[in-house]
């Protein structure tokens, strides 16, 4: 996951607006954020990584409320989504459950549908995830692959899950 991290960060500039999804790996690009002391501003939902930014930093937060998760990690649903409208994020990195046959997935229909608001509202979105989700599957499809801009994982999917994730126009690093 730090490994993750430490990727997605390179994509990050200053004085970007970046949101960061309920996930481990978002969790790490959060401290990674908070330990450069980007100036950014940072849109989540995630009740750990709002915690992270507690001291000084230039790194401008945003944290959206509404419907605790059944995770009790971040909030998610309509009241969520409705400030996630408002937004109009340069960069978003979102955790996934699965992927697998142009599809991702997720556990819970909200979360889902939470994530698919954060696509809509982004110029550039990341699925960020270990290489063992292409080898999980969610119970909620909430995006198709192509739906995003390419795919951060720890070190390089093999052969075949590299072509076709290219397939769908992706990013893959």
């Amino acid at each position: 996951k730090k490994k993750i991290a430490q990727k997605a960060i390179e994509f990050i500039k200053p004085g970007t607006t970046v949101f960061l999804g309920v996930s481990t790996v978002t969790l790490e690009i959060a401290k990674l954020i908070y330990q450069h002391n980007l100036n950014i501003t940072v849109v989540t939902n995630m009740i750990d990584i709002m915690n992270i930014f507690t001291q000084d930093c230039v790194t401008q937060i945003f944290f959206l409320g509404g419907a605790l998760n059944n995770a009790k990690d971040g909030f998610i649903g309509s009241f969520t989504i409705d400030q996630i409208k408002k937004f109009k994020f340069d960069l978003a990195f979102i955790g996934v459950v699965g992927i697998d046959e142009g599809k991702v997935t997720t556990y819970h229909v909200d979360d889902g549908i939470t994530k698919k608001a954060v696509i809509h509202s982004s110029k550039s979105c990341y699925m960020v995830a270990e290489l063992e989700k292409f080898h999980l599957d969610g119970n909620f499809v909430f995006a198709d692959v192509s739906d995003f801009t390419g795919y951060i994982g720890e070190s390089m999917p093999d052969a075949e899950i590299c072509k076709k994730l290219k397939e769908f126009g992706l990013e893959v690093i």
